[in-house]
């Protein structure tokens, strides 16, 4: 009978379900000029620098949140999981993000390779918002993050920074760029290395709980030989060892204590990307290619404190190919962009290990492993009018076909091995349609219709054959305004409304075993404000957005949930940063940053309240010296950022405590 039991626990949570399985296309648009605007300005982009980063203290891919408007960016504590969530739009405990991300311009075939980023190498972030289906393919229902790290340069400049900070953190960066032998040719060369103790100990093994050490190197040429043609070859390599995750088992007291584990948890991630982007122009004619490799392994060990104890043990191995082709023609009032994308996903090995050691010295063991390989091919066009410097109308289509094979082998717990097999071909067709306004002061206005898909996939944990599940539809209606006040004040601001088809919800089980369903309908809709505003020695940010997120149409197991709020969407968040001049010399930076009230299961009872976080920190500049002293969470605020939810219990993770350390930065 136990073993009868333990056959219907298919695939637990940690290392978390490969529900759905999806990819982002190629970043299509060099946005230059005003003959790019209409992609670029109708919508909502959250464009972030490093003096924007510094002052809010960003240092890792969650902090990004703190500076978007209606943004959620949480996990459950290591790199290999990261759950986005935008206007209500999320990938909750699944892989599959609905945010397309994009590094140097390579677009990462997996949301495994999200915790990545390396914020010390940082250039810039741009977060385009709402539905990108018709400019980036599937993954981009809810927004396109863009993260650029140091580009080359002509003259030869060098950086060495050397951090040190509580927790045992420490990070050594060195950034080298400059001009080669040969005409033309600029290289950049950049190394970052983070490691951390941890914030919690796991008392049965008296080590560090939720360690993390990362490795990441970046190299890049430019050649551009003349203003009509130029190559970028980029390439990095990154790799992560971190330990478990911390989580709470119904409680919030001695929330840095883990007292039921009695195995130390890994999570080792590791990405190769390689990119090559030409631009070339001639009269009228403009032509960009983009090709990337990418390749991401991961290696986990999770161990989890039900049925009298569970070790959950994965491999996984990624590697896909994508091309894209631009072809762009002017004209005297209009252009007109032609694409062309393919992408090979040529590698998707999935190995997972369980044991139950409930029984021991008997053990009981399950070994499953699955093949997702995938390629899509899409075609594109996207036009725009620019009539009397006033009005610009956008109209794109984006027609794209996703075939997926899957390949299923499962051996529960001593029972008989099963094999199961499908494929399938989804086909989209995903439109944008934009109108903007510039005003005689330079303000926009600008009302953009757009639709973005998530793929569909298959539920492989059941037990002898895969069941399907729909692919997700955002439909998105945008009304904007921006402005710039006398280069002084720059507003943006955005009502917005998402109607959600087919929208997947995740349930769980007190074995942790997750289920997926999809909602019929569900919608979202909101208010954005973001703004900057300069003045003499006062540079100020602020932000502020309200999100509403509900299922229309969800029925489980006979149960009528329609009109609940959608999971992990935080109803409101907010920030304030301040960058003062206190001397020629010395700054002072300050921000707070809010995140709202959020529920975690479809019958609303799991709730966390919002919760702040407020940083601070002193720098000062001395010729090419730059010194910094800084504390994150100042007053050490206890609150839950990521939760799950079972019939029984809550598994409650908890944001950073109090961290204060040190900079040390030479510029050469």
């Amino acid at each position: 009978m136990r073993v009868l039991m333990y056959q219907k626990i298919l695939f637990i949570l940690f290392p978390l379900s490969l529900n759905a399985i999806n990819i982002g296309s190629i970043d299509i648009t060099s946005n230059q000029g005003k003959q790019d605007q209409s992609s670029s300005e109708a919508s909502t982009i959250d464009v972030i620098d490093r003096s924007k980063a510094q002052t809010y203290s960003v240092a890792t891919l969650n902090d990004v949140a703190t500076l978007v408007p209606n943004l959620n960016i949480s996990g459950i504590g290591n790199r290999s999981n990261k759950t986005l969530t935008v206007r209500g739009v999320s990938n909750y405990i699944t892989y599959a993000s609905s945010v397309a991300m994009y590094v140097d311009g390579i677009p990462l075939p997996f949301s495994y390779g999200y915790g990545l980023l390396d914020m010390n190498s940082m250039h810039s972030i741009e977060f385009s918002k709402g539905a990108n289906g018709a400019l980036f393919g599937k993954g981009a229902q809810s927004g396109v993050m863009k993260f650029y790290t140091q580009p080359p340069t002509k003259e030869t400049k060098a950086k060495l920074s050397f951090e040190r900070g509580s927790y045992n953190y420490q990070a050594l960066y060195a950034y080298l760029s400059g001009a080669t032998p040969y005409q033309y040719l600029n290289y950049s060369l950049s190394f970052n290395k983070e490691s951390s103790d941890g914030y919690s100990t796991n008392t049965m093994t008296g080590n560090n709980f939720d360690s993390q050490e990362m490795y990441a190197l970046h190299a890049k040429l430019h050649f551009s030989p003349s203003d009509d043609f130029d190559l970028a070859l980029n390439y990095s390599k990154i790799k992560s060892d971190d330990g478990g995750s911390p989580f709470s088992i119904n409680t919030k007291s001695n929330i840095r204590l883990i007292d039921n584990e009695p195995m130390d948890e890994y999570s080792v991630l590791q990405s190769d990307r390689l990119g090559l982007i030409i631009n070339y122009t001639k009269g009228n004619y403009s032509l960009k290619s983009s090709t990337s490799y990418v390749k991401q392994v991961m290696d986990g060990g999770d161990y989890i404190a039900v049925l009298e104890g569970l070790s959950v043990f994965t491999d996984t191995t990624i590697e896909e190919f994508t091309q894209d082709l631009q072809l762009k023609r002017s004209f005297e009032n209009s252009d007109l962009t032609l694409g062309l994308f393919y992408s090979n996903k040529m590698k998707f090995d999935y190995k997972q290990n369980q044991i139950l050691w409930n029984l021991y010295p008997m053990v009981l063991v399950s070994k499953n492993s699955l093949q997702d390989p995938d390629d899509v091919l899409a075609l594109s066009t996207e036009y725009n009018y620019y009539l009397d410097d006033t009005f610009i109308l956008t109209a794109g289509l984006r027609y794209q076909e996703s075939r997926r094979n899957f390949e299923r082998t499962m051996n529960n717990f001593g029972a008989d091995a099963t094999y199961a097999t499908a494929s399938n071909v989804w086909k989209n067709f995903l439109p944008l349609l934009s109108l903007s306004y510039i005003a005689q002061d330079q303000s926009l206005f600008y009302l953009t219709y757009s639709k973005g898909v998530r793929t569909g996939g298959y539920n492989y944990r059941s037990a002898d054959t895969l069941t399907p599940y729909k692919e997700e539809i955002v439909t998105s209606y945008e009304l904007g305004y921006k402005n710039n006040f006398a280069n002084t004040l720059t507003l943006n601001s955005v009502l917005f409304y998402n109607a959600i088809k087919d929208m997947r919800v995740i349930t769980f089980s007190d074995t942790l075993v997750n289920s997926l369903f999809n909602a019929d309908k569900a919608y979202s809709y909101g208010a954005e404000l973001d703004m900057r505003y300069q003045q003499e020695d006062i540079l100020l940010y602020g932000s502020l957005g309200v999100t509403q997120a509900k299922y229309n149409t969800l029925i489980v197991d006979e149960v009528d949930y329609s009109e609940q709020y959608v999971l992990d969407t935080p109803q409101a968040t907010a920030s304030l940063g301040l960058r003062y001049t206190l001397s020629e010399s010395l700054y002072l930076n300050a921000s707070l940053s809010y995140m709202g009230k959020r529920y975690y299961n479809i019958e609303n009872t799991a709730v966390e309240e919002g919760y702040s976080v407020s940083n601070l920190a002193l720098e000062y500049k001395y010729k090419n010296w730059e010194f910094e002293l800084y504390g994150k969470n100042i007053f050490d605020n206890e609150y839950v950022d990521f939760l799950i939810h079972t019939p029984s219990n809550n598994y409650y993770h908890f944001g950073a405590p109090r961290v204060v350390g040190f900079r040390v930065s030479k510029n050469f």
